[in-house]
């Protein structure tokens, strides 16, 4: 079953330049203290629900033109939707038999200086595996809470949740979210409590991806009177020039 938005990933150059943009908008930053560094720098934005926005810098820029996100190298941006599943294995097998190309299960195991650990299962399905409008799906095999710091979640915006996202499609649902998101046509495709992913067609709606097809173009957060805070790139790169 897709559970929730575990998080969205939106790709930057510069990482403090990029979180304050973000602090700047009403969000309040989070560090993980990951006892190691790895091939990619992050700050994160963590909301209530465990939902969390990662803002992500790769620590040695020459790794970016040869990843699955080299389309995003020259101006950053919304990079990937992470959904949370609590049967990954279950959700893959399914992805297979429809002939719909995955990654191979991976698990993601980091020590924290605390002494904890933590890990989690994955599999990408977007860019450089297939359709870039397709997400990542993650399962926990630990607390959410040592992946996901808990202790920064009050925003001066208000924000609670991420709620939806919206991505730019060339031509529609790719054969994927037949298999993740039975019985539905579109173009709003919905799971867990509320969430969705919706699919624009192309037009006033491309900013910063209109020299580069179909993405997320925005996504929605929840705020705590009710109402909701719709976030694309360009607010953010906007505020980073």
């Amino acid at each position: 079953m897709l559970i929730a938005f575990d998080h969205l990933i939106f790709l930057t150059h510069d990482l403090d330049v990029t979180a304050a943009a973000f602090e700047r908008l009403g969000f309040a930053i989070t560090e993980r203290d990951d006892l190691e560094p790895g091939a990619t720098e992050n700050k994160l934005v963590v909301f209530v629900d465990g939902s969390y926005i990662e803002i992500v810098r790769f620590a040695d820029p020459a790794m970016l033109p040869k990843h699955r996100f080299k389309a995003l190298a020259e101006t950053g941006g919304w990079a990937e939707a992470v959904i949370r599943v609590d049967d990954l294995a279950a959700h893959l097998d399914a992805l297979v038999a429809a002939d719909v190309p995955i990654s191979p299960l991976r698990v993601v195991r980091k020590d924290l200086r605390s002494g904890e650990t933590w890990e989690v299962a994955m599999s990408h399905l977007g860019r450089g595996v297939a359709s870039p409008l397709m997400p990542m799906l993650a399962e926990d095999r630990s607390p959410h809470a040592l992946r996901v710091p808990d202790y920064a979640t009050v925003h001066p915006n208000g924000a609670k949740s991420v709620r939806s996202v919206t991505m730019v499609s060339q031509d529609g649902a790719p054969a994927g979210y037949e298999v993740l998101f039975p019985g539905q046509t579109g173009p709003d495709f919905g799971f867990g409590e509320g969430r969705r992913v919706h699919l624009a067609r192309p037009g006033d709606h491309m900013g910063h991806l209109a020299a580069r097809g179909d993405g997320i173009v925005s996504i929605e957060v929840s705020l705590a009177d009710g109402q909701t805070l719709t976030l694309s790139a360009d607010d953010v790169l906007g505020l980073t020039v």
